[in-house]
């Protein structure tokens, strides 16, 4: 039995995305300074009140809304994998999260990519690149990212390990006539 001991914690460590993981051991970790920082015992089911400091500790020291609801979930996480009650659902703590988001209201700075701002990002290109392959690279970059409506991750990989995740060259087709009709019908700027 112990390779499906091996299997069953393989299958559940790759029931979460590797982002996931990567945000819910931090607010762990954050969690588990709250509670050294104020004196707290680890316990399970997390009572409450505990969970209610901790969103005050995080909310005093400037965390976003979204942040604080994602290590909140992180604990709901290892309450339901610790098969005990999640006491992230109680009532109190909803409000909490929730008087938390409307006191500070995020705003996305980020403007949506128009055909009007994608020509004048290709217009610009030229002056800021190092080089032609430089210029070409991006500005093909864009025009598939803009086009094929693919998010930064889908299109760019911060490492090797995980450009298996990305858009591969192999994955592309060229058709010469749609950037040629693209170009002459963009404005210049």
């Amino acid at each position: 039995m112990p390779e499906l001991e091996t299997e069953f914690v393989t299958l559940l460590g790759n029931s979460s995305a590797p982002s996931t993981k990567k945000a819910y051991n931090s607010g762990i970790r954050l969690y588990h300074e709250f509670l050294k920082l104020f004196n707290f015992q680890h316990n399970m089911p997390i009572p409450e009140h505990i969970i209610m400091n901790f969103v005050a500790f995080m909310s005093k020291k400037g965390y976003a809304s979204k942040t604080i609801a994602v290590y909140v979930e992180s604990l709901s996480f290892t309450m339901k994998i610790s098969s005990v009650k999640d006491t992230t659902k109680h009532f109190l703590i909803k409000k909490v999260l929730e008087g938390h988001r409307r006191m500070n209201p995020t705003k996305d700075s980020r403007l949506p990519i128009t055909i009007d701002i994608l020509a004048r990002i290709m217009h610009i290109l030229p002056l800021i690149c190092y080089n032609n392959y430089e210029c070409s690279l991006f500005q093909g970059m864009f025009l598939v990212s803009f086009w094929g409506l693919f998010r930064v991750g889908e299109i760019t990989s911060q490492n090797t390990q995980n450009s298996y995740r990305c858009l591969l060259y192999e994955d592309l087709s060229y058709n010469n006539t749609t950037q040629h009709r693209f170009v002459q019908n963009s404005k210049k700027v």
